[in-house]
């Protein structure tokens, strides 16, 4: 992310198992690069937000999971609290200004896609319905 690239060249930040090498345990295998901001708590919070604005349960699951991605960074020991925090800052920003900008072509597409699918979804709900009630021999 755009957002991120530029935060990592204000703020170099060393990771909590290069600042504390005896008191961290590292529980994945990381390069002792910029922590600053977390590039996975961006992308899964600029994903949460961007869903949450079409779709307001699958949007609040990811933003969930996107949480759990952000504390799971801090406990494999790769991110310190505030490189989460900054990721998912930008994360959800990115997501904002795009789905603003791209709310039109979405909707153009979902409404593409729906002359595709609900036809489709149409038949097989009739064929279902059909077979339920058939007598079964």
């Amino acid at each position: 992310m755009l957002g991120n690239a530029a935060l990592s060249h204000l703020w170099f930040h060393d990771r909590p198992f290069v600042d504390h090498p005896k008191q961290t345990v590292l529980l994945v295998h990381h390069g002792a690069d910029n922590s600053f901001p977390s590039d996975h708590s961006a992308f899964a919070f600029a994903v949460a937000v961007a869903v949450l604005l079409f779709h307001r349960r699958l949007g609040l699951l990811l933003l969930a999971v996107a949480a759990g991605v952000g504390v799971d960074r801090v406990l494999v020991g790769v991110h310190y609290p505030i490189d989460v925090v900054a990721g998912a800052l930008v994360g959800t920003v990115a997501a904002l200004l795009v789905a603003t900008a791209g709310r039109p072509y979405v909707t153009w597409v979902a409404r593409l896609a729906s002359r595709v699918s609900d036809p489709a979804v149409a038949a097989v709900t009739r064929w279902i319905g059909t077979a339920r009630r058939s007598p079964r021999h």
